[in-house]
């Protein structure tokens, strides 16, 4: 279960293109909040934390 409300998903591409999505998602916020912070992450971070194959080892 995702938590107390809401509805159980069935395994498969849904869910899996959710969790991707929703990974994303805040992977573009910590990127946002730190421009709008006054301290613009450099280009080898911002890229960096998209490289989830490198991520994955780490």
């Amino acid at each position: 279960l995702r938590d107390g409300w809401a509805r159980p998903w069935p395994v498969g591409p849904e869910m899996l293109c959710y969790m991707l999505s929703h990974e994303a998602h805040h992977r573009g916020q910590v990127c946002m909040l730190a421009h709008q912070l006054g301290f613009p992450l450099p280009i080898k971070v911002t890229s960096g934390i998209w490289n989830w194959e490198k991520l994955w080892k780490e």
